[in-house]
């Protein structure tokens, strides 16, 4: 699967009808999907930050200031979000995302770690919907994200930033070209990486669940274009158990 492949069907697909569908749910009282929405913004950025960081993945990471970054967004996947929030999404609203400075891997902090793991912002933040005057701004001691703007904003540097690139176009950002061969390379590395981690998982699972025919949806969601490790998994599985 090519990147252009990729993203029309995991992000313009997958991703973008997801955000467009929760972003239509107005209800009163909770069930909103505020959060997952933000959710899902927070890992499309984290996403689209891997596919166009300049370096291959896995591999010693440059130093934060050659990657304009400061110190506490060093870390792997915390560098490569700061490095789409910096170079992509503020130029969408540099009022909302760059304010005094790079705040990336603060707010990743603040909601991306205490949704992913708990499904709860860390204290201080305020989740809301169809309030985009409010988003990105601090009030009573807290900052507002609003979802709906968040999501649209993050759709916006996609189509303005990375739809140019996967067409032909070349990006230059700090001496970096990043181009469809580049973002090639990042997506078959994550391939790599994405399949390895399945089978082995796969490996562990089989044996230990009831198996049931295989079945397709209409409409399947998930990386089953990457490879098949499922399938590979229980074949090696099978494979051993016939020898023993």
């Amino acid at each position: 699967m090519d990147i252009k492949q990729f993203l029309e069907r995991f992000v313009e697909g997958y991703l973008f009808a997801d955000l467009d569908n929760m972003a239509k749910i107005k209800v009163d009282g909770d069930g909103n999907c505020g959060y997952p929405m933000v959710m899902t913004v927070l890992a499309g950025i984290e996403l689209l930050g891997t596919l166009t960081y300049p370096y291959p993945l896995g591999l010693e990471q440059p130093s934060s200031v050659e990657a304009g970054m400061d110190e506490e967004a060093s870390s792997f996947g915390n560098t490569q979000f700061s490095w789409y929030w910096k170079h992509f999404l503020t130029r969408t609203d540099p009022h909302c995302y760059k304010v005094k400075g790079d705040i990336s891997s603060a707010i990743r902090s603040l909601l991306r770690n205490g949704l992913a793991h708990t499904f709860l912002a860390k204290p201080g933040i305020e989740v809301r919907k169809f309030q985009p005057a409010s988003h990105m701004k601090s009030g009573a001691s807290r900052l507002i994200i609003d979802a709906t703007k968040f999501a649209e904003d993050f759709k916006q540097s996609y189509w303005k930033s990375i739809r140019p690139i996967v067409s032909g176009k070349q990006a230059i950002i700090n001496g970096h070209t990043i181009s469809f061969q580049s973002m090639q390379e990042r997506l078959n590395e994550l391939a790599a990486a994405y399949t390895k981690e399945a089978e082995t998982s796969f490996e562990e699972l089989m044996g230990k669940i009831p198996t049931v025919p295989a079945t397709q949806s209409p409409e399947p969601s998930g990386s089953f274009n990457f490879s098949s490790p499922g399938i590979d998994a229980i074949t090696n599985v099978a494979s051993k158990q016939l020898r023993q």
